[in-house]
């Protein structure tokens, strides 16, 4: 009886795993080494604007723009990030105009990065300051069809995009973009 319980022991124990699920056994070790994990980066990205309301009558209004942005960049190539616009000197019309000229705008970027180049496109995350501000060069309005490709640490974006306005004219704005590695690059 003995000798039977004894080898019923042994089977049990030749057949079971001391080490359940998640726990690795301390005599263990690894043949291949383990790669760090590859870190996100993070891009600085300045943007300058030049933006206009030209009309068909009464000439253009103009506005100058810049924008900084800290766009976080995953190890897969997703890019989002938030920053804001501020205007640049002032903003006229060739006319006289009761619209309240927007002085910054809070951004959000998003995009992805591929082969050193960061593509982006903005939208306004929140309310143009002061509130029920504008923009007389139509800036604003030329932000949903902006589509950046800029290369970080290299070369200068330039995109211009323009936009009927519906009915006077037509709002267009040149962007100018530069991008620098400020972590993990």
């Amino acid at each position: 009886m003995f000798a039977a319980c004894a080898g019923a022991g042994a089977y049990v124990a030749a057949h079971t795993n001391p080490f359940p699920p998640g726990v690795q056994d301390p005599g263990s070790r690894s043949a291949s080494s383990s790669a760090p994990a590859p870190a996100a980066r993070s891009i600085v990205v300045v943007i300058e604007v030049a933006s206009r309301h030209e009309l068909h009558v009464g000439g253009a209004c103009t506005s100058a723009w810049t924008l900084q942005l800290r766009i976080d960049v995953t190890p897969e190539g997703s890019a989002s990030g938030r920053g804001d616009a501020s205007l640049s000197g002032q903003a006229s019309c060739p006319f006289a105009t009761a619209q309240v000229q927007a002085r910054s705008v809070p951004l959000f970027a998003q995009g992805h990065m591929e082969a050193g180049q960061l593509l982006l496109a903005l939208r306004e995350d929140g309310e143009p300051r002061p509130p029920g501000g504008g923009d007389l060069g139509g800036f604003l309005e030329t932000i949903p069809k902006l589509r950046l490709r800029v290369v970080v640490d290299g070369q200068t974006g330039i995109v211009t995009v323009s936009k009927a306005d519906g009915d006077l004219g037509r709002f267009v704005a040149r962007y100018r973009a530069t991008a620098s590695c400020a972590a993990g690059c």
